[in-house]
């Protein structure tokens, strides 16, 4: 499927049931003020969405943010993942 349209009444349910699990994981390990929804696909047929967390300091406020990629560390990443994974498991448990 490569429109939001094309999509049947439960691959829409699916397809944001999963959005709002990963939301809820990002919120819970890096603790946002307010999360932004991107639903995107214009330039190649397909279908993804950008979750964008926002926080109280980011470079602008009310505003889309700049794209401008900050690297971390591998230790970092891993403890990312590793984070979002526990939580994952949490929320599927509900």
């Amino acid at each position: 499927m490569a429109d939001f349209t094309s999509l049947s009444t439960s691959e829409v349910a699916a397809y944001w049931h999963d959005i709002h699990s990963v939301a809820q994981m990002i919120e819970h390990v890096f603790a946002p003020c307010h999360m932004n929804y991107q639903l995107l696909g214009n330039s190649v047929p397909h279908l993804h969405v950008h979750l964008v967390p926002r926080y109280l300091d980011d470079p602008a406020p009310g505003k889309p943010l700049p794209w401008e990629p900050k690297p971390v560390t591998q230790p970092e990443y891993d403890r990312q993942v590793q984070l979002l994974t526990d939580v994952a498991k949490t929320i599927r448990e509900r």
